[in-house]
């Protein structure tokens, strides 16, 4: 670790380190995110010739190993490998009793990703089904559309494709199905979570979340809701589901517009949904995986972005995956390299407490006709010429 100098602002100062072991590297101008800043390199330099030299080369070896998974946290939850090696690797597969997120940019194969782990879930649970629950309207057409031609192929499976009109229902099944069920309006959706609830606005525009919950007789609180009487604790038990699949949690918190006034009140709603997830993912030994957006500040070209949510998000999701395409440096629009194309990378952004990131390694995955393929050499990103 050091302190050093700014080249451009002679009284500013960054806090720069390099931890070689784990293949990290920070500093408190971001631009180590990219690349060596002017900083790391200058610390560096003012090492020992010898000591900045095995630093350096343990840092590498590190970067091209990729860091491992702890394997006590492996050991002590329950996971489910996959057949993609890929996802295996980063995330050790299909995590039950937490939440899991996938996060990245539209466009870049988050909704496909899903639906693929759906499958493989069914794949390993004959007797599971899998509650897919759409906000952002059109996952019904992926699903029941090329994903069934698809997967129904790859992985010699023909589950039930179930249309949930009302979650409240009993939709009687034989053998697995994927139930799907699309709701967009946040209230809706914490209204089948066991929270119903009403949303109001001051005279300044912020949005305020009040719980609309009836008080017991005799008493002057009421009850706090227990998943297993909502209506979506009351289907997973009913419907044998085993594994739930937000897509996203980003879009129904569109509500809380405004900038920061509303940020409270997006973290309210956000809170008691997410307390019902992890409600669902313990008492039924469930697979949750949820997708985000990426929010970044386009202005900064060493911003890579972070899940939508703000901290509610990162401190419910414990374990992270990024899905990004290869981008083009100069317009930083998706490549059209024939060989980039329909590649994916793969980012282990959160294991837990580890610590992750692009220093945990990149895998890669192959978007073909069935669905995503392993990718035995990771191919490199395009550089910007100088």
């Amino acid at each position: 670790m050091a302190v050093s100098d700014s080249l451009g602002t002679v009284d500013e100062i960054h806090v720069c380190s390099i931890d070689a072991k784990f293949g990290s590297r920070v500093c408190s101008c971001l631009g180590s995110w990219h690349s060596f800043c002017s900083h790391l390199i200058a610390m560096l330099e003012a090492l020992p010739e010898e000591e900045a030299k095995d630093l350096i080369i343990t840092y590498v070896n590190t970067i091209g190993k990729g860091s491992s998974m702890n394997e006590e946290i492996i050991k002590e939850l329950d996971f489910i490998t996959t057949s993609l090696k890929a996802i295996n690797t980063q995330i050790a597969g299909l995590a039950k009793k937490t939440l899991t997120n996938i996060c990245g940019e539209p466009g870049h194969g988050k909704s496909i990703l899903l639906t693929q782990l759906s499958y493989e879930y069914l794949a390993k649970n004959p007797e599971k089904s899998v509650l897919y629950v759409g906000t952002e309207g059109g996952e019904k057409y992926l699903v029941k559309g090329w994903a069934l031609k698809a997967f129904n192929k790859r992985y010699n499976l023909t589950p039930d494709i179930v249309e949930v009109e009302n979650i409240n229902l009993d939709y009687k099944h034989k053998g697995q199905s994927i139930f799907i069920f699309n709701e967009t309006n946040i209230i809706e959706l914490l209204k089948a979570h066991g929270f119903p609830l009403n949303l109001k606005v001051s005279e300044d525009g912020k949005i305020n979340v009040r719980l609309d919950l009836p008080p017991i007789k005799k008493e002057k609180f009421a009850e706090f809701p227990r998943l297993e009487d909502s209506p979506i604790g009351k289907f997973i038990a009913e419907h044998d589901v085993g594994m739930i699949v937000y897509d996203s949690i980003s879009m129904p918190n569109r509500v809380f517009i405004s900038g920061q006034v509303n940020f409270p009140g997006r973290a309210n709603a956000q809170e008691l949904w997410f307390a019902q997830m992890q409600d669902a993912a313990k008492t039924y030994d469930a697979v949750i995986i949820a997708s985000t957006h990426i929010t970044k500040d386009d202005t900064n070209k060493y911003d890579t972005g972070k899940p939508l949510g703000g901290a509610t998000v990162a401190h419910n999701f414990k374990i992270v995956l990024r899905i990004a395409r290869y981008l083009n440096p100069r317009s930083k629009n998706p490549a059209q390299n024939p060989e980039l194309i329909n590649k994916r990378q793969l980012i282990r952004e959160r294991f837990f407490f580890e610590k992750c990131g692009r220093q945990a390694g990149i895998t890669c995955l192959d978007l073909t006709d069935d669905g995503y393929q392993d990718v035995d050499l990771v191919p490199e990103a395009p550089k910007e010429e100088e």
